[in-house]
């Protein structure tokens, strides 16, 4: 079930798979798959709690929401290209870390109510603004997180040609 997007195709269970590439449902719910995501869900949990705590909260914006899901979009893009463009789809590995880890780590879902409680409150501007600069840093983080993930496999791909070792420089 591709979607035709050239970095990747969202498939079954809502992971992305690189381009070209299909899984069957069935594969998501091997027992193996389910236990790595119930693993990497029980590690992206209390990481997103202790994360928030960095953030003191009280009345106004969520901003431990916002952090945890800035960070994990972060993540994520890392991870994408880490794992995906360097190891291929994995049963293990990729639920593992997205659904799993990411997946507990992050809340769309908090995020969606904390919009919607600003805005039936009559808190519309904090609301709207809360709303688009989380998209925003959330999409920057992607980027980031992608173009740090792809710097560092360019870096290891690299051959290192040199014959001997490097000779220290005299300052004298």
């Amino acid at each position: 079930m591709e979607s035709g997007h050239e970095h990747g195709a969202v498939v079954a269970g809502g992971t992305v798979a690189p381009p070209g590439a299909q899984r069957r449902r069935s594969a998501s719910l091997r027992p193996g798959t389910l236990a790595a995501v119930a693993v990497g869900g029980a590690v992206g949990a209390p990481a997103r709690v202790e994360l928030s705590r960095v953030v003191p909260s009280g009345p106004g914006l969520a901003w431990e929401t916002l952090l945890v899901n800035v960070v994990g979009s972060f993540l994520l893009a890392a991870g994408a290209v880490l794992i995906l463009e360097r190891l291929g789809p994995t049963r293990v590995l990729w639920p593992l870390f997205a659904t799993g880890f990411c997946g507990s780590f992050t809340t769309f879902s908090t995020f969606a109510v904390e919009v919607d409680l600003h805005l039936r409150s009559g808190d519309v501007a904090p609301g709207l603004g809360y709303g688009v600069v989380s998209v925003a840093l959330g999409l920057a983080a992607v980027l980031g997180g992608a173009a740090l993930a792809r710097s560092v496999l360019r870096r290891k791909a690299v051959p290192d040609n040199r014959t001997e070792p490097p000779r220290r420089r005299s300052w004298s």
